[in-house]
């Protein structure tokens, strides 16, 4: 799946003064293009979740289910994977329409919900990893980063990620 990168702006809008006049337009330029290597990145693995059949959020839901190696309310996936509680809901449903989740719900209090891997759901997940982790080392691989290399990528990564918090 080619998911659109020309929604960030082009050079010519900086170069048209659209930015302010104190922008910096390395950085503008430079973050450009790390969000266009980011929605190639997410296609590139996107791929592997649809030779499966199935979504990156599903995927995600299944993860950590598996991680958790118990059962998990709804609200405590939403947390962990970083959506929203309806938007969980809708992939717990499709998850167990596939027979790959099951739903509990509480015997004295109904609104209590648990959601639970099933053997099939593990399976699943367990065939995928493989295809994943494989696409991931290639993806990595291909840099042909030295030690040193592979350190300074993680750093500006991690400092990176630190921003985003």
């Amino acid at each position: 799946m080619e998911i659109p990168s020309k929604d960030t702006p082009a050079r010519t809008l900086i170069d048209r003064g659209y930015g302010g006049d104190e922008v910096n337009v390395a950085a503008v330029m430079d973050c450009m293009h790390l969000l266009r290597v980011s929605k190639r990145l997410l296609g590139h693995f996107y791929q592997v979740f649809q030779s499966h059949g199935i979504s990156p959020g599903k995927y995600s839901v299944l993860c950590e289910l598996l991680e958790a190696d118990a059962q998990l309310a709804p609200s405590t996936i939403a947390e962990n994977i970083g959506v929203r509680r309806p938007t969980v809901t809708g992939l717990i449903d499709g998850l167990c329409k596939q027979g790959l989740v099951s739903r509990t719900t509480g015997r004295e209090d109904r609104r209590k919900v648990a959601i639970e891997l099933t053997p099939q759901g593990e399976d699943f997940v367990l065939k995928l990893l493989p295809d994943l982790y494989s696409k991931m080392a290639e993806l990595i691989e291909g840099l042909k980063l030295n030690k040193r290399g592979r350190e300074q990528l993680r750093s500006i990564l991690h400092n990176l990620e630190g921003q985003l918090v």
